[in-house]
């Protein structure tokens, strides 16, 4: 429920900005959500009509890099939500880095010309 009022009051404020980021051009939300692909978070965003990008490639891929206690780390806890402004080509996660989570790795190519900003 935490990460949605963080989504939901992030959209309002850009919603008022001269440049919205939720209105017009490419958006991507991603981080350590710290719940699963059925998360409450996750459902929103997709709601709204984003993608869960690692899903479409390697569904059930976790991204904790230790041994789970009692299993409640067998999920993906890091997410990249894309709109419809782009298409996902690939998402994948490595190994590098030192933190408790892996890294998810996404590429992207604009679905069309986005708009120009100064």
């Amino acid at each position: 429920k935490q990460h949605v009022d963080e989504i939901s009051l992030f959209r309002e404020e850009s919603s008022h900005a001269p440049d919205p980021c939720f209105h017009g051009g490419p958006v991507v939300v991603l981080g350590d959500f710290n719940e699963g692909d059925d998360g409450a978070a996750v459902s929103y965003l997709e709601d709204l009509g984003f993608q869960n990008v690692l899903p479409l490639y390697h569904p059930g891929q976790f991204t904790w890099r230790h041994k789970s206690v009692g299993g409640q780390f067998n999920q993906a806890l890091d997410h990249i939500l894309f709109d419809g402004s782009m298409q996902s080509l690939n998402a994948y996660v490595g190994d590098g880095g030192t933190s408790d989570h892996l890294p998810v790795i996404a590429h992207f190519e604009a679905s069309y010309p986005w708009p120009q900003t100064e």
